[in-house]
Parts: structure tokens; sequence; C-alpha cells
């Protein structure tokens, strides 16, 4: 499902759309929640790919993980709604967020040539932290401590709302993914430029998430990677012996003097960055009040005008998008009333359209409404039939000329044959003959004729008129 296509895959009571997203672990579609009582909502659904399901292992441990992740409340992080195992499937359902990766804001902003501020990129992750905070801090019905930790917080994990609010995401994919990071035959999956070295052997803690924002920010500082190389080995070998540069020495070259408050960004970053994790700061927080206190924070109307400066076409072409979407899944719940469930590439099958069938019955109905009540009035014997319409209002007489030659089957004659004479259908008694005559004079016409000495039939005068 690429962006425009309305088809739509449906599980329990959710309606994938559009494809927003797609990584080494998932695809992300645009979603439709359906509630009681007409509720709807537009919603983020993971769509994990099917490798990392085909453990049975890590399926229970992911719905845990994933389950245990949907208790951080917080307005920096992106909220777990539901978590879906269907047909050897398995389902995030995450709030929607308008807005734009950090990833790809840091990729615009380079592209244009307008790097990050030191306080735009500093208050960008003190949102992180702060949000990053509640997750390790988090506490289950019971009070108990549940321990979470993301262990994949990225420029691609971190989203930027049109708002100005920054949301990390992705706690529950991110914790149970660390399990496979290391795989049996020795590589490293994931986004290793922004693993802490404790967590390449293993042993992630909420130390690694510290770790991790403070490379993402020197990254915005400097508008360079921290780590890189050709093979994962160059990478590996960068993180845990080559020394890391304070960003304003990366930023403004060897030249120029920091000022104080970039010297003090400086220690902070640089604290993050420490291989002990003994000698970081002991919690997200404790980081973000040393940001805080660093530099200048940028008020939020002003992250949002970045924001919808550099993404005003990514973000005009989702509003699109979610408002078409909106409108197929009003379309959709006012003709179906349970969501299906579909395999990938069917369509969605068609609505009977009744209405046509219904309006050719009523002309039907009506034709022979109408060639009733054309019956003949002339003075043959088939002409002399009382013919009765289903209407109960009067009919108008019809000429002569206009009569048809024979009787509809419906109100031929038939033989009575205990007395070998013909007998007409029982007359309704709201109705009225076709030739005019009020049906109190059917006692007279009943039967319209008589018989000679001859055994001839005789119709009675008065009943032709």
């Amino acid at each position: 499902m690429t962006s425009g296509d309305d088809s739509v895959y449906r599980v329990g009571r959710y309606a994938l759309y559009d494809v927003i997203g797609s990584g080494a672990m998932a695809r992300v579609h645009v979603g439709r929640a359906r509630g009681d009582g007409g509720f709807s909502a537009t919603v983020a659904v993971k769509r994990l790919r099917p490798e990392l399901i085909s453990d049975a292992d890590f399926v229970a441990r992911f719905i845990d993980e994933a389950r245990l992740s949907a208790c951080v409340r917080h307005p920096n992080v992106v909220q777990t709604l539901d978590v879906i195992s269907a047909r050897g499937e398995l389902f995030v359902v995450m709030e929607y967020v308008h807005g734009e990766s950090l990833g790809r804001l840091s990729e615009l902003a380079i592209a244009r040539g307008e790097p990050l501020s030191p306080a735009l990129a500093g208050t960008l992750i003190a949102g992180v932290l702060r949000g990053l905070h509640a997750a390790h801090e988090a506490t289950g019905p019971d009070g108990r401590a549940l321990e979470i930790v993301h262990r994949d917080v990225s420029p691609q994990n971190i989203l930027v709302d049109a708002h100005g609010t920054v949301r990390v995401l992705d706690f529950g994919v991110a914790k149970a993914a660390g399990r496979l990071a290391v795989t049996r035959d020795g590589r490293i999956r994931g986004k290793l430029a922004y693993m802490a070295p404790e967590q390449l052997r293993g042993q992630a803690t909420r130390s690694s998430d510290v770790y991790a924002s403070a490379v993402v920010l020197w990254e915005l500082l400097t508008g360079r990677p921290l780590f890189s190389g050709e093979r994962d080995t160059d990478v590996i070998e960068a993180m845990l012996l080559l020394p890391i540069d304070p960003p304003s020495l990366v930023a403004r070259g060897d030249d120029a003097r920091p000022t104080e408050a970039m010297a003090a960004l400086d220690r902070v970053v640089m604290c993050g960055l420490s291989r002990n994790p003994a000698d970081r700061f002991a919690t997200a927080r404790e980081m973000a009040v040393a940001l805080e206190a660093a530099i200048p924070l940028v008020p939020t109307d002003e992250v949002a005008a970045w924001v919808a400066r550099l993404a005003a076409v990514s973000l005009r072409e989702k509003r699109a998008m979610v408002a078409r979407i909106e409108a197929l899944s009003a379309m959709d719940d006012a003709g179906s009333a349970a969501p299906v469930l579909l395999e990938p590439g069917l369509a969605r099958p068609r609505k009977r359209r009744r209405a046509p069938i219904v309006a050719a019955a009523i002309l039907a109905a009506a034709a022979a409404a109408y060639a009733i009540g054309r019956l003949p009035t002339s003075s043959t014997p088939a002409a002399a039939a009382t013919a009765v319409a289903p209407d109960p209002a009067p009919l108008a007489s019809v000429p002569p000329s206009e009569a048809p030659k024979t009787l509809p089957p419906a109100v031929v004659p038939t033989r009575d044959a205990a007395r070998d004479r013909p007998t007409l259908p029982p007359v309704h008694p709201r109705a009225r003959a076709v030739s005019g005559a009020p049906v109190g004079r059917a006692s007279a016409c009943d039967p319209p004729f008589s018989f000679d000495d001859a055994g001839r039939k005789l119709y009675k005068e008065s009943c032709l008129r």
C-alpha cells in the first residue's frame, strides 16, 4: 500500500492504509481505529517483518515488552496503544504524530545550508531526555519499576511534531529487538553507531540511552556522523578506541575559541559520551537539567516554525493523505457493519447494489398494473371479463380502440366442471370495474350472461356499458 492507494487491510478493529515508513524491522501504516458509538481515530500501525516473528520466544517477549511500554505516558513519548498478534503477524498500534523525524529534518537543514543552532539542538535533545527518563522511571499497576530501556535512540526514532514538541517512539519494539542485536552468526543488527559500548556486549541499561542521546546531540551540533566506516568493524573500533573531539571544536575549527555557553554545552555532551557508564549522567533527567542550564532553550513556537519551514512539503502531503484516509474510513463505516480481515493485495469486497434491483421490481409492478388497467371494453366475449387493479383507487376507462386483443393469463376465465360454465376471479371489495360501473352493480352482472334454449351464452346488455 503506497501513498494514494485506497486498498485497506483490516486486523481486529484497525484498518491499515498507506505506508508512511519502512525500515529493517517493520513497515508503518496510517491506520484508523474503530470503537463503539461511532468512535474512530487516526493511528500509526507498525507491522513487523516476518523474519522477526519466526521465533516463538521472541514473539512472547515482544508482546510482553510492548505491553509494558504502553505504561509510559509523557508528552515527549509517542504513546503505545495496542499490540496485536493475528494470522502469523505482529502489529504495534501507536498514536499518530503529524510531524517529521529528526533524522529527516536534520538532512533537510544540511541540504539547505541551515545548520541547527546550539540552542535548538539542545532544546530538542532535552525533550528526548525528558521522555526517556519517564520511560526509565515507569511503574506497573502494582507500583513496581518496569525497568524499560529504549535501546535504539536515534534520529529516526525521534519525531518533532508540527506544534514543536519532540517525541520518542518505539520503546517496545526497540527493547524486544535489542535481544536480537547480536545474531548467531556474530553480525550486529540495529543502528550500530548509536550503541553504547556496554550495549555491544548485551548489557544495555538506562545509561545506554543517555549515551545514544549524547551521540545524536553531537551530530546535530556538528552536522556530521560521530562514528562511521565502510565496515561494521571500523565503526566498532571508532566507538571503542578513537578519541572524541568536543562538538564545538569540530563545528568552529581550531582557530576560534568557544563561547562560555558552547564550552558548557561541550562539557554536557562529553559527559554523556563517556565510555564508562559510571562517568555519565546518572539519569536522563540529570543530563536534561544540565543542558537547560548550559544554554537557553528555544520556545516551542520557534521549534514549530523551524519544522514548518523545513518540512512544509511533506507536512502538506501528509495532511492531505490523512484527510483522504479519514474520508475513506467514514464512507467505509457508513457502508459496513464490522471490520473484515483481508489478505494483503486483495481488493475490498464490493457492496451489493440493491437500489437498481428494487427500482426494476417497482417498474415491473407498475407496468403490470398499467397493463391490467387497459383491459378491453369491446362487445367480444373475452372483453366482457371484469379486470381488477390491485390499487384501491378508481381506474379510468380505456377506449375500445386501444384495448388489447387478449387478456392477461391472470384474468383468463376458468371452467366450472360441475356446471360446465366459466367463472371469473373474485372482485376486490374496494375495487372498481374498468367500464366505470360501480362495484355495487356486480350482483346484477354476476354472471354477466345467461343461456338460451340452445345453450348459447347471451351477455347482458347492461353489463357491457
